[in-house]
């Protein structure tokens, strides 16, 4: 049989789970915890079954057809990267919310045969974002790892502490340690932290990342990104970053911890929720608060973009607004500001994972 036969089997079968849902893990993780778990499962029975089927099955059985790949590091044949990273969490949500144990199976080993491929292969590299590509495979994981085998675990993790080695150690300088390079530096970081339980390289995180917000944002909320850039379309980029720390730190280390560092500030300073509040006006009400993109960008090739000297639009910046609403659940109906007539599951995976989080708190 091949896979291209049995995938459409496996598509005509998953169609028809629309019955109770196993969970397939209850110990932390980087995705969703049980009663966010729970509130998807019943999102499934009841309303989302075609959000489901689109978000996380197709794209899953999609994946069955990825074949493991090198790639030395993320620069390379780039876009297959990103399709075996999005296949690789594709199949692991569709293997945490799948009821029949034989999809979950076929998910469970495909996803574990694609993240060690990537772990026998990548390296890491000084462009941090785009190193930020590798994120959804922590994340994919930190979910799946305790239904593969030990020789595969033993793999990953040795490749995980290779990650954490580096990134510990790499120093950015100039402008670069005050914006989004070392957000996302850090956002790397507090994955791996998690996912080796390494308490010291947390402690190591949080105190990087408090050092971080010291020269990044202003007591208005403006950020470094913001004002050398002059777009709120970076301002947005940086405060995807530091939503995917928050919600790292509260999977693992509770609503407390994350909300401590949600509100960190030092004298002369802002907090990330002074910058989530100053970007909300803009975001709601593009028509009362305006501003034009990149006028006095520092980075001079920004005045060919596109959207260059044009109205920030909110739109373009949804995906980043979905990383907030695991803090702040109003950060959807910002969204619907935006986007009219869409539900959490019906906007995008993110939002519907997201919001998720806020089930049982």
């Amino acid at each position: 049989m091949t896979i291209r036969t049995f995938t459409t089997q496996l598509a005509t079968l998953a169609i028809a789970i629309t019955s109770t849902y196993a969970v397939a893990a209850d110990y932390p993780n980087l995705i969703v915890h049980q009663e966010a778990t729970n509130s998807l499962q019943a999102d499934i029975k009841t309303r989302a079954h075609t959000s489901f089927q689109d978000w996380i099955l197709t794209p899953a059985n999609q994946a069955l057809e990825l074949e493991p790949q090198h790639f030395p590091h993320v620069s390379y044949e780039r876009k297959q990267l990103k399709k075996v990273v999005d296949g690789i969490y594709s199949l692991t949500l569709a293997w945490h919310l799948s009821e029949d144990d034989k999809l979950k199976k076929v998910y469970q080993e495909k996803a574990s045969e694609l993240i060690v491929s990537i772990a026998n292969s990548i390296s890491p590299g000084s462009h941090t974002p785009n190193e930020s590509i590798l994120l959804p495979v922590y994340e994919a994981y930190s979910i799946i790892r305790s239904e593969m085998p030990q020789d595969a675990q033993q793999t990953v993790n040795e490749w995980l502490k290779r990650q954490a080695g580096y990134f510990k150690n790499y120093k950015l300088t100039g402008t670069l340690i005050k914006n989004n390079w070392e957000n996302v530096r850090l956002a790397i970081l507090f994955d791996l932290a998690m996912l080796l339980s390494d308490e010291s390289l947390y402690q190591f995180s949080v105190e990087a990342l408090k050092a971080f917000v010291a020269v990044n944002i202003e007591p208005d909320g403006k950020t470094n990104d913001f004002m050398n850039r002059d777009a709120l379309t970076y301002h947005a980029y940086n405060q995807q970053y530091y939503a995917r720390i928050l919600r790292a730190v509260y999977l693992y280390k509770g609503e407390e911890a994350a909300l401590d560092l949600y509100k960190y500030k030092v004298q002369g300073h802002g907090s990330i929720e002074d910058a989530y509040q100053f970007w909300v006006p803009y975001f709601k009400q593009p028509s009362e608060k305006t501003h034009i993109e990149f006028v006095n960008t520092g980075w001079k090739p920004d005045l060919k973009r596109g959207d260059a000297n044009k109205p920030y639009d909110p739109k373009a910046t949804v995906y980043a607004m979905a990383h907030m609403i695991a803090m702040e659940k109003e950060a959807f109906d910002f969204i619907k500001t935006v986007v009219p007539d869409t539900e959490p599951h019906t906007l995008r995976l993110s939002t519907w994972l997201n919001y998720s989080l806020h089930s049982g708190r």
